[in-house]
């Protein structure tokens, strides 16, 4: 029984790596576009010099901590963390029509999902106070 249950939970890592390919490939902010070249009479090579802005106009996203259960019980939700309001809050993605549900809404101090509870919709979040992981 526990060999079908590793099976099934790497089998929907595997269906996982599309997506991350997909957020991979994703295009540039349309403020990547405002970078300038850098001077070239140095004889360096040129170089693309970006503002700050283009920085933190992007945006992180990264799966529940590896140690837990990323998948709900159910199987058609996926914790996702992202920084996508400024600063990480921890998301429930649903597989079947990607909408990110928010399970926190913290302004100030990042908070992450780490795992599903095995039987239930209960998620375990950890956050990061002033800078101290509590």
């Amino acid at each position: 029984m526990l060999t079908h249950e590793i099976t099934a939970y790497a089998g929907r890592y595997l269906l996982l790596a599309p997506l991350l390919l997909a957020l991979a490939a994703c295009g540039p902010s349309e403020n990547a576009t405002t970078g300038q070249q850098a001077d070239t009479e140095t004889g360096e090579p040129d170089v693309t010099v970006y503002d700050t802005g283009v920085f933190f106009d992007s945006v992180t996203y990264r799966l529940g901590h590896g140690g837990g259960h990323a998948f709900s019980s159910d199987g058609q939700r996926l914790l996702v963390n992202s920084d996508e309001t400024g600063v990480f809050n921890a998301y429930a993605l649903d597989l079947g029509n990607n909408q990110m549900q928010p399970l926190s809404d913290s302004d100030d101090n990042a908070v992450s999902a780490v795992s599903w509870f095995p039987d239930d919709d209960r998620v375990l979040l950890t956050g990061d106070i002033g800078g101290n992981r509590a």
